[in-house]
C-alpha cells in the first residue's frame, strides 16, 4: 500500500512503516505512533506513521475479507456435488457463525472504544482538577506575596523609627554626659543640678524603654516575615510539583488519543 504525498517527499517511507509495524508485532509490542517513530530512528510525524499503519491494517482486513469470499473451483464443485439440502443447512451455519464472530467483533470494538474513552474523560477531568489547584495556589502565592510585600514595607519603616530612636537616645547620652561633666565642675550648684539630672535620668530610662519596645516589636516582625517566607517556599514548590503532573497527563492523554 502507499499513501498519496502532495508536496515535498515524507521523510519516512509508508513501506519502511509498515516493516517496522510488523517488527514491532513479532516482538509483541504494541503499536503506537510514538513506538513507530522510534522503530524508525525518531524521524516522522507520529501521527503520520500511525494513520499510515492503520490504512495499512484496513487494507489487509479488505483483501482477507476478499479472499475469504472467493470460494476455489474444487471447494465449488465439491459443494455442488453435496445433497441440497446439506448445502442449505452448511449455508445456514457459516451465516449464523459469521452472525456471532461479527457481534462478538463489534462488541469487542466498542468496549475498546468505551474504555478508551473513559480513560481520555478522566485524564481530562485530572488535568482540569490540577489546573484548577494551580490556580488556587497561584491565588495563594499573589496574597502571600502581597502580604510579604506589606510586611517588608512595615519592617523598612519600624527600621527608620527604630534608627531615630537611637539617634534620638545618643543625642539625649551625648546631652546628659555634658550635663554630668558640668555637675562636676560646677560644685557650688549641686542641689540644683543634681536635680536636674534626676530629671534628665528620668527621660533616659523612657527613651531606653521605647527603645527596648521598639526592638521587641521589630523581632516579632522578623519572625513573622520568616514564618511567610517558609509558607511562600512550600507554595511554590507544590505549584512546581503539580505543574510536573500537569505535563504527564497531557503527556499521557496525548499518548491516549493518538493510541484510539
Amino acid at each position: 500500500m502507499s499513501e498519496t504525498q502532495i508536496g515535498r517527499t515524507p521523510e519516512v517511507s509508508d513501506e519502511v512503516i509498515i516493516r517496522a509495524g510488523n517488527a514491532l508485532l513479532q516482538q509483541e509490542r504494541r503499536v503506537t505512533g510514538f513506538a513507530l517513530r522510534k522503530a524508525v530512528g525518531n524521524k516522522g510525524d507520529a501521527s503520520r506513521l500511525l494513520r499510515v499503519w492503520q490504512a495499512y491494517l484496513s487494507a489487509q482486513g479488505n483483501e482477507q475479507e476478499t479472499v475469504a469470499a472467493d470460494l476455489p473451483t474444487e471447494l465449488s464443485e465439491a459443494l455442488s456435488s453435496v445433497n441440497q439440502k446439506l448445502i442449505h443447512e452448511l449455508h445456514s451455519i457459516v451465516q449464523r457463525l459469521n452472525g456471532i464472530a461479527i457481534q462478538t467483533a463489534e462488541s469487542r470494538v466498542a468496549s475498546a472504544v468505551n474504555q478508551a474513552n473513559e480513560r481520555e474523560r478522566a485524564a481530562e477531568a485530572e488535568v482540569r482538577d490540577a489546573m484548577k489547584r494551580i490556580d488556587d495556589l497561584e491565588a495563594q502565592l499573589s496574597s502571600l506575596s502581597q502580604a510579604r510585600t506589606g510586611l517588608l514595607a512595615k519592617l523598612q519603616q519600624r527600621e527608620q523609627e527604630n534608627q531615630q530612636a537611637s539617634e534620638q537616645l545618643e543625642a539625649s547620652v551625648n546631652a546628659l554626659n555634658d550635663t554630668l561633666r558640668q555637675l562636676h565642675e560646677e560644685q557650688r550648684q549641686h542641689e540644683r543640678l543634681a536635680q536636674h539630672n534626676d530629671a534628665l535620668e528620668a527621660d533616659l530610662d523612657s527613651v531606653q524603654e521605647h527603645y527596648g519596645e521598639l526592638k521587641a516589636d521589630f523581632a516579632a516582625k522578623e519572625k513573622e516575615l520568616e514564618m511567610l517566607t517558609m509558607q511562600l517556599e512550600v507554595v511554590s514548590e507544590e505549584k512546581v510539583r503539580l505543574l510536573n503532573d500537569l505535563v504527564s497527563l497531557a503527556a499521557k492523554s496525548q499518548e491516549a488519543s493518538l493510541e484510539n
